[in-house]
């Protein structure tokens, strides 16, 4: 295994930790701390992405599904060496997965930051991560990648 990969395998590891002592920190702080733009906050989303109201069992087969098709792409990217689109896996395996720990154990999403200009946005590190892996995952395959 190359050094590159081996970083982005321990990234992935803190990003994780880094996420989950986010929302332990959020879970203990007190709440209402907050300003009119943007503040922390605590909120069990039991819905799906988007706010959509399904079935927490359904969500959870589906989220497996997904993770586990995830991981099946981060291999093959991993395999050919294309560092792009394993980074944007990557952050979408930590975040997803993070997600999936929340609503296993806890029933839903532990969201900590709302934002309430965008109707009402409640959010946390893990989405930033769906959401980066995403754009990264996007964006690689109109530049060539990297080795």
């Amino acid at each position: 295994m190359n050094k590159s990969r081996a970083i982005l395998i321990w990234l992935v590891f803190i990003l994780f930790l880094f996420d989950r002592l986010l929302k332990k920190i959020v879970i203990h702080l007190a709440p209402g701390t907050s300003d009119d733009f943007f503040y922390f906050t605590l909120y069990i989303n039991k819905s799906g992405p988007f706010s959509l109201a399904l079935p927490s069992v359904f969500l959870i087969a589906i989220a497996t599904v997904v993770l586990i098709w995830l991981t099946y792409l981060g291999w093959q990217f991993f395999k050919v060496k294309n560092l792009n689109r394993l980074l944007g896996i990557s952050l979408m395996l930590v975040g997803g997965f993070s997600n999936f720990w929340d609503r296993v154990l806890v029933g839903g999403v532990i969201d900590i930051w709302y934002l309430p200009v965008l109707t009402g946005l409640n959010f946390n590190l893990a989405d930033i991560y769906l959401l980066s892996g995403v754009l990264i995952l996007v964006l690689s395959y109109y530049r060539p990648y990297s080795k």
